[in-house]
């Protein structure tokens, strides 16, 4: 399985440095303190209100005047008229926020033997050090079987546990109590009301309660049993939360932890890599060893040049832990922080920003074999489906379904915030939808295509209405954008908003192609797909810029921002597949130009474009670009905890960087299976096993000396299939099972 311990020999300072644990509804993260503990809680459905209505009533009555001015170039006039006529009202969605945090004090200070670790094998936080001669341990886990977090407390020596518990919260709890002589209580009322509940357990010492505590007194073992519910799904949500927690007590410890182990590693052990070099092997460049250096200190000899290759695979295997612990069946899906806040008012408001960094999350799903954590995605596009009607008809007056660039746990649909960069971009329903095809390509799971073919189906109904014509006769997208960048029009004005853009017709390439493909599997009517065909004949494709470049906008634009984070135009290369290295290279030359221009000029500065990034160096099989960008995420943009630091947090980056390590790896798509495409000189030896590709495969592969020795390739039925290696095709006829293929 390669390397799965991130361990420290201090606690946290703060939250940034603190352990993630998640059961896809139930997060936290453990400070590790022996003295004053801090867990932060959260709950994926404590945000800061209700469903909103926020269709602004003017925007189709203003919709012909604004083409006009854009078409025209006034962009000035153009971005003043969006701002009221085009945004939504009330203009913000509603944020995701903390529960608070458990607060433990045991009064343990000046410990010696200290040691804090994430087990990613088995999704337990552990803490571990001596005090007063005693050795005092902690297991903290989140099972999603038993729906609670656990907390394990133990002394081994002369020295009891005595320590009092508490809720904190930086806004007000409505309602601090204590129940039973061993539970306490924090509600609130603001925004989504919820219950925090806790209740303890002793083997041997007394548990009571005084005011909001609970109290330890002479134990040497001590269970906590955490758990909040909302209104978002209770009715009664303290009472469900008191009556889950009494049951779960009285469960033993091994049955709990034995649960949530089989549970979750019958996802985790699904797929793996194990990576290797010549340089590792002999011990050049100094490289640490996950045994004997601390992961922060390991981060710290990366930066200054040493040789870690286990910690890129710790890095993939944190990758895929995060999405089990953050996304799971019949939750939210993951937003811009996973599960994990602290905050009442988190960075972009925590929600689903659906211009990529909602859609980056769920990179890895398929391809590394966790379909199921890919269902939370699909559950939020059936809500906002009807807000997006609603959206579409009133603002638009159009059929079918839009969403812009935000939405929440409501599914809001309406343009979010007054941000010209990204508020009036009408593409973030239509990338969402990108993914049903992806995930029944992978799975070939009809009854899932059927259930979410109405959604697709109205995404693409959408676009027959909302396109118009420019000047030159094309079809484009207006209002649009090129998220989140800006442009000097040829009248010198400066704007973001724009008549069409190269990002518009790679995302309708692929929603459009997708549709057709939807209708011929479930034999539905063709009538809409034929139209969409049609209409692609009309929206522009991918061009190449005078300088070599692909072009961002429809013309040629003067560019400000030559760094800039969102490297938009480069959609058809990924996640798109418009722009191949076999297929059309001169567009794929261009595509290397736009990436080498952007990094030159500051590009990748931020985590999840730096991922990005590698996945675009991957589908160029360019290996040693792919790994040097994949070292500098982890150099310049992960914290020592390995999040993915924007910064702030945010964790796309680290479902990204996971996918493209995968991505180095396979790529596949249709009835193509591409092994090692992107392997860098520093993976000279490996394997990787459990890994996925469409027509529900399994694929696993081995190589040594950078030269591919074996590949395995399990078929649920039989089927042919292109490998490709190192620039040779070979048709492989898959048999039902077990099919391996030798390689000389």
């Amino acid at each position: 399985m390669g390397e799965e311990t991130l361990w420290y020999r201090k606690p946290a300072n703060d939250w940034n440095e603190a352990l993630p644990i998640g059961n896809g509804r139930l997060g936290a993260m453990i400070f590790g303190k022996p003295d004053k503990e801090i867990i932060e809680l959260n709950e994926d459905s404590i945000w800061s209100g209700d469903k909103m209505h926020r269709d602004n009533p003017n925007a189709y009555e203003n919709l012909h005047k604004f083409r006009e001015l854009i078409l025209d170039g006034r962009l000035k006039e153009a971005q003043e008229l969006a701002l009221t006529a085009l945004s939504g009202v009330p203009d913000k969605m509603r944020a995701y926020q903390t529960a608070g945090m458990i607060c433990v004090d045991t009064g343990h200070e000046m410990v010696t033997d200290y040691k804090r670790e994430l087990d990613l094998s088995s999704a337990v936080a552990k803490v571990s050090y001596s005090y007063q001669n005693t050795t005092f341990k902690r297991e903290i886990f989140a099972s999603e079987p038993d729906q609670a977090i656990i907390l394990h407390f133990t002394a081994e020596g002369p020295e009891t546990l005595n320590m009092t518990i508490h809720f904190f919260r930086n806004d007000i709890y409505d309602e601090v109590y204590a129940e039973n002589h061993d539970s306490i209580v924090a509600t609130s009322r603001a925004g989504i009301p919820f219950a925090n509940r806790m209740k303890a357990k002793s083997t041997d010492g007394s548990v009571t309660t005084i005011g909001g505590h609970i109290v330890i007194r002479d134990a040497k073992e001590v269970f906590l049993y955490f758990d909040a519910r909302t209104a978002y799904r209770e009715t009664d949500f303290k009472k469900t939360a008191k009556e889950h927690l009494e049951a779960l007590s009285q469960k033993s410890y091994m049955d709990i932890l034995n649960t949530h182990l089989a549970d979750y590693k019958k996802y985790y052990k699904r797929a793996g890599i194990e990576l290797k070099n010549d340089m590792s092997k002999s011990g050049e460049k100094g490289k640490a060893q996950s045994d004997s250096v601390p992961t922060d200190e390991r981060l710290q000899y990366l930066r200054e040049g040493r040789d870690d290759i286990g910690l890129f695979e710790l890095y993939f295997n944190f990758g895929r832990y995060l999405l089990i612990s953050c996304s799971r069946e019949h939750t939210l899906p993951a937003n811009l922080q996973g599960i994990w806040n602290n905050s009442m008012c988190p960075p972009w408001g925590g929600k689903f920003t659906i211009n990529i960094n909602t859609e980056m999350n769920y990179w890895p799903a398929e391809i590394l074999n966790l379909s199921e954590m890919h269902m939370p995605l699909f559950d939020l596009l059936e809500k906002m489906h009807p807000n997006g009607e609603k959206t579409a008809k009133e603002m638009y007056h159009c059929r079918g379904f839009v969403a812009h660039h935000n939405t929440d746990l409501w599914g809001d649909c309406s343009p979010h915030d007054y941000w010209l960069p990204g508020t009036y971009w009408v593409l973030g329903g239509a990338w969402l939808c990108l993914d049903i095809w992806d995930h029944y390509e992978y799975t070939e799971d009809k009854e899932f295509l059927e259930r979410m073919y109405p959604i697709l189906y109205d995404a693409c109904l959408f676009f027959t209405d909302f396109l118009s014509e420019d000047k030159k006769g094309r079809l484009i997208l207006s209002p649009t954008a090129s998220p989140e960048n800006r442009y000097r029009h040829e009248s010198g004005q400066v704007g973001y908003l724009c008549p069409g853009c190269t990002m518009d017709g790679q995302i309708l390439t692929e929603l459009f192609n997708g549709f057709k493909k939807a209708t011929a599997a479930l034999g539905k009517d063709t009538a809409l797909a034929d139209t969409c065909m049609e209409l692609l004949k009309r929206i522009p494709k991918p061009e190449v810029h005078s300088n070599g470049t692909i072009k961002e906008w429809l013309e040629e634009y003067e560019e400000l921002e030559l760094g800039h984070r969102h490297i938009s135009h480069l959609f058809g290369l990924f996640p798109g597949k418009s722009i191949t290295m076999e297929g059309t290279k001169e567009l794929a030359k261009a595509a290397r130009k736009t990436l080498e221009r952007r990094l030159a000029n500051g590009g990748g500065h931020t985590g999840w474009s730096r991922a990005w990034i590698i996945n675009f160096w991957d589908y160029l099989w360019d290996g040693e670009e792919a790994y040097q960008n994949l070292k500098q995420l982890l150099i310049s943009s992960t914290l020592s905890n390995l999040f993915d630091n924007h910064p702030p947090f945010q964790i796309d980056g680290n479902f990204g960087g996971a996918a493209g390590i995968g991505h180095m790896l396979l790529q596949a798509s249709g009835d193509e299976i591409h092994l090692l495409p992107a392997l860098p000189h520093e993976f000279s030896d490996g394997r990787f096993y459990g890994f996925r590709a469409p027509h529900n495969l399994e694929v696993s592969a081995k190589w040594k000396g950078g030269k591919l020795i074996q590949a395995e390739i399990i078929a649920k039925r039989e089927q042919k299939a292109e490998i490709l290696y190192d620039g040779s095709r070979r048709t492989e006829t898959l048999k039902v099972g077990k099919n391996t293929i030798i390689f000389k």
